[in-house]
């Protein structure tokens, strides 16, 4: 378990630093392309991403996706409060994110739903080759621009914001989780019953 929870948490860094990426700039499109440096960096190490591994046989393991997901929001936890004190200029972008993303309602879970089927196409058959890198940096456009929700980055953003420490925000965060978990098996479930 500590080898799981180390790449857990690699994975976890890797997304705080691509979330940091899009706050970085204002043009979303920009933000979008740069947010993808974390899966490429997730894929190409073999780290594991919650939203990812849900998306595969590993799901039917449920203490290792437990400790997956824990290892992953610990590290946003960490780099989130970090970021806070190191880059206190991402703090009002963040703010500005997480309360967009806290007055849309309850399509936070379908919209989780569909960013793990973005994620599933992402990283399915992932190979060390330009292809697999254009794929995932496609999808993870996608995904982003479409304003679906992706939990491990939500958490970083909720916490950089300290939004995730509010009722509203936590359980925004848990039914981003759902949403993903949900969505990563079903199309896991589908694509290997027409294999």
């Amino acid at each position: 378990m500590t080898q799981t929870f180390h790449k857990s948490f690699m994975a976890g860094v890797a997304i705080s630093v691509g979330c940091m990426a899009y706050l970085s700039v204002e043009n979303r499109i920009l933000g979008s392309l740069l947010f993808s440096v974390g899966l490429i960096t997730i894929c190409y190490n073999d780290y594991y991403l919650f939203t990812g591994k849900v998306c595969s046989k590993m799901c039917s393991n449920g203490r290792k996706m437990a400790t997956i997901l824990w290892g992953n929001m610990f590290a946003t936890l960490f780099c989130g409060i970090a970021v806070r004190f190191v880059f206190p200029g991402l703090v009002q972008v963040a703010d500005n994110v997480c309360n967009t993303k806290l007055y849309e309602g309850l399509s936070v879970f379908m919209r989780s739903f569909f960013c793990n089927v973005m994620i599933f196409f992402a990283v399915r058959r992932f190979g060390r080759d330009a292809a697999s890198c254009v794929r995932i940096i496609l999808c993870v456009m996608v995904f982003i621009l479409c304003g679906m929700e992706h939990s491990i980055a939500n958490n970083f953003y909720f916490v950089l914001s300290m939004d995730l420490f509010t009722v509203r925000g936590f359980f925004y965060v848990v039914a981003c989780i759902c949403g993903n978990a949900l969505g990563g098996i079903v199309v896991y479930l589908i694509d290997r019953s027409t294999v």
